[in-house]
């Protein structure tokens, strides 16, 4: 018994120290070593993250990091669909960024997708540096940054919950 609550104690620490590791990355800038790490656009054209977020600034950005081979990912496209349509016309851009490793994999599951947004996809190397930062143990995974580029919610809640509507509304009435 003794040995079933130290497990379930030593567990728990671990969950509570992380997510209060992700907590922190609230109202703070991407560090240096993710915006200098490379994506590739839907062209195949190679560029800084840091550029990417750049060209989103003035709209807060929900990031949905997923991958043409996600059963899961691909399953919240349809709420993502959803959630565009609910906020036309709002200060919300999606960004959906594919951890894909091959380009031709990824341009098939965008099609499979055919969702609007911003497309693009992790070079290989950058894809650690993106883990260890949100903590990500799998995906999707879904970030919300603001108006300037910082996190705001560094562990957003799928388009499929109905909490995300509530608070992307709060947000966009805050900014």
């Amino acid at each position: 018994m003794k040995k079933a609550i130290f497990v379930f104690i030593f567990l728990f620490s671990i969950f509570y120290s992380n997510s209060q590791n992700i907590k922190k990355l609230i109202g703070k800038s991407f560090p240096d070593n993710i915006l200098e790490s490379k994506v590739f656009d839907i062209n195949n054209n190679e560029l800084n993250f840091g550029k990417m977020i750049d060209s989103l600034k003035g709209n807060i950005v929900y990031i949905d990091f997923w991958a043409s081979w996600c059963r899961p990912c691909i399953d919240e496209m349809q709420y993502s669909k959803k959630m565009q349509k609910y906020f036309t016309g709002e200060k919300l851009l999606f960004l959906y960024i594919s951890t894909d490793t091959e380009n031709e994999k990824w341009q098939k599951g965008l099609k499979k997708i055919n969702i609007a947004g911003y497309h693009f996809r992790l070079k290989n190397e950058s894809k650690p540096a993106i883990r260890k930062l949100f903590k990500i143990k799998g995906i999707p995974y879904c970030v919300i940054i603001d108006s300037d580029g910082k996190i705001l919610n560094p562990k957003a809640k799928y388009p499929s919950s109905k909490k995300i509507i509530r608070e992307i509304e709060q947000l966009i009435k805050a900014h």
